[in-house]
């Protein structure tokens, strides 16, 4: 696991800066009247399994949920739906949602480019690009970036006459919604593709027809109503001080804390924090040797830069009592069924 050294205030620290203190602004009874209680007391997402050839989990992917009773990913804001995602991944428990198996996140633009990834374990989190990303310069590094750190990239809703070329060059994994296709289609976009030694999972499996006929064309992976319909998870949130966790947020990204003694003490006087930090970096996520016991070790094993974006979306989640923008349903974020 990398060390990341602390630095200035990065653009992904903005967008969460700014979430929490809109989330600090809205009131409870913006809420509408049937989403009061749960929008406000649990942590909310569904995952959904990706199967591999002899129909055991090999992966999840985490989905955006507004409500415990949705079906289906309503995102107005895409990057703000999936930190919310990533947020309540760590509220409800990294171990209970993935048993130790790597989970696919979808990003938009603005997550991708950013000058620094993610606290999350990179060997474990394989990175989703969803159809309509554009394949601009600062996209393609951003991506080339992560792969660096250990991420994978998968491509989703592939199509070969709309996805840029360019994103195939750092794309380890490719996902095909298969059922709109023939079977001659099917069979010509896996040849070029495994060619390029990309692997491939079939979306949109709904049928035992349809599994059989993906794995004699090659693919390796299945996702689909026919293998599992998503789950909704959630948990009940640790009580929070809302003002002391928006101060301990906006001390932690001053550039001039410098000490792991001095972030240690400043995590500690917010009392839910220390609790959610060391659930997360406990989790089998993480997969440390031996079991972090206080704040200064986290601080030591992660990296003051790590860690302080670890607390804010932690934060985020904490503070969040409200649903996201309801303007419209888009994809690219969090995912749409």
């Amino acid at each position: 696991m990398r060390h990341a050294s602390f630095k200035a205030t990065s653009s992904i620290d903005l967008k969460l800066n700014s979430d929490l203190k809109s989330s600090d602004n809205r009131r409870q009874q913006d809420l509408p009247a049937e989403e009061k209680t749960d929008a406000t007391e649990v942590a909310l997402l569904a995952r959904q399994a990706i199967y591999n050839a002899g129909m055991a989990a090999a992966a999840y992917e985490l989905l955006f949920r507004r409500s415990p009773t949705a079906t289906q990913a309503d995102i107005g804001d895409p990057g703000r739906a999936t930190l919310q995602v990533i947020a309540s991944a760590l509220e409800i428990g990294l171990d209970r949602l993935t048993a130790g198996l790597p989970v696919h996140i979808n990003f938009p633009r603005e997550l991708l480019i950013v000058d620094s990834p993610l606290p999350l374990p990179a060997e474990r989190v394989v990175i989703e690009v969803l159809e309509g990303v554009p394949a601009d310069r600062e996209v393609i590094a951003g991506l080339a970036a992560l792969r660096d750190f250990g991420h994978r990239v998968a491509l989703d809703d592939y199509l070969p006459d709309i996805t840029p070329s360019a994103l195939l060059e750092v794309a380890d994994i490719v996902k095909i919604a298969i059922s709109q296709k023939t079977r001659n289609e099917l069979a010509l976009q896996v040849k070029v593709l495994k060619a390029r030694g990309i692997e491939l999972i079939a979306e949109e499996v709904e049928t035992v027809e349809q599994f059989e006929q993906c794995l004699e064309l090659g693919f390796t992976g299945f996702q689909g109503y026919f293998l599992q319909h998503p789950q909704t998870f959630r948990a009940q949130r640790v009580p929070t001080s809302r003002l002391g966790m928006l101060r301990l947020v906006a001390t932690l990204n001053k550039s001039h804390i410098e000490s792991f003694d001095e972030i240690a003490q400043l995590i500690s006087q917010e009392a839910s924090m220390p609790y959610r930090v060391l659930r997360c970096i406990n989790s089998s996520y993480y997969n440390l040797p031996r079991k972090i016991d206080s704040i200064h070790q986290a601080v030591v094993i992660l990296g003051l830069n790590n860690l302080r974006r670890l607390c804010t979306l932690v934060a985020m989640q904490a503070l969040d009592d409200r649903p996201g923008n309801t303007a419209s349903t888009q994809n690219e974020g969090a995912d749409v069924e």
